[in-house]
């Protein structure tokens, strides 16, 4: 599986290849090697590639071979391990997802298997009560031997995670950039640590990928897929944590929402999703 294992590398580094189409060459060709390889008219007349330009960077795949074999080869010794779906450790809450990610870059670890997991999320902008109840629900989770997972975020995600990692635990972020990346760059101090071993930072992006904002609803799916429930703290009436939400109800994700005061515009989509049916905690 090692050549299968490059071969996947390489195709999800080529940009305009999502990890849908991935899987659709993946297919339609029998192998990785084979989906790398094929001719981009077979894609075409199957209907992978629309032919607008989407799928540009299957053209020039072969000039960028050397280089991202290159940034392979250095994988290992920037800390950084590729997770593919076929790996004995590849998060077993993710394996069979539509739309699983077929590999994941990790710096760290990744949330044991044999405890429970919550994701904590919420706005960028928060209020202190906001930020508070993030942190009230990391600690006395964490300090159960819950795995407290979040998305790295200013606001409500770094509130979660630092608590957690004030508390002793380890913690888990999944990132809407590469693993190499920090973003936002407040976030440093507990990207730092989640590196080195107080949990881990996890991304089906190239590491060095920027913050680009599809990546973020992308990996909403990711964060909703290794958790067993997910704790919305606080959240505005229209905010990416509905992404999150729809896809935790989507795979059977218990979904949670803590009450906020009335006329608080920061709160709005947290009372709103207890009126649609969330449970209060």
């Amino acid at each position: 599986m090692d050549s299968e294992r490059i071969y996947l590398y390489l195709l999800n580094n080529l940009p305009g290849i999502s990890n849908k189409k991935i899987a659709e060459m993946y297919r339609a060709s029998g192998s990785f090697c084979e989906a790398y390889r094929r001719d981009k008219k077979d894609y075409l007349e199957l209907g992978i590639f629309s032919g607008k330009g989407r799928s540009y960077g299957y053209d020039d795949r072969l000039k960028k071979e050397g280089r991202l074999m290159a940034q392979y080869e250095e994988l290992g010794k920037r800390g950084i391990r590729l997770c593919c779906f076929w790996d004995n450790d590849y998060p077993r809450r993710l394996r069979g997802l539509p739309d699983a990610p077929m590999l994941l870059y990790v710096r760290g670890e990744l949330p044991r298997e044999d405890r429970p997991s919550v994701a904590i999320i919420g706005g960028r902008r928060c209020s202190g009560y906001g930020s508070y109840a993030a942190g009230l629900f990391a600690e006395a989770l964490s300090d159960k031997g819950v795995s407290i997972i979040s998305g790295m975020a200013e606001g409500i995600d770094s509130a979660a995670l630092r608590a957690c990692l004030r508390r002793g635990h380890k913690a888990y972020a999944v990132l809407g950039s590469g693993v190499s990346y920090c973003y936002p760059a407040g976030s440093f101090d507990i990207y730092e640590a989640m590196c080195e071993g107080e949990g881990g930072v996890i991304s089906e992006s190239p590491p060095g990928a920027g913050p680009d904002p599809w990546r973020f609803v992308s990996r909403n799916r990711i964060i909703a897929g290794l958790c067993d429930a997910l704790i919305v703290a606080e959240a505005r009436k229209r905010s990416g944590t509905a992404i999150t939400v729809e896809h935790a109800l989507a795979y059977g994700r218990e979904v949670y929402a803590v009450p906020h005061r009335i006329c608080d515009a920061l709160g709005e989509g947290s009372n709103g999703l207890i009126k649609d049916g969330a449970q209060i905690i």
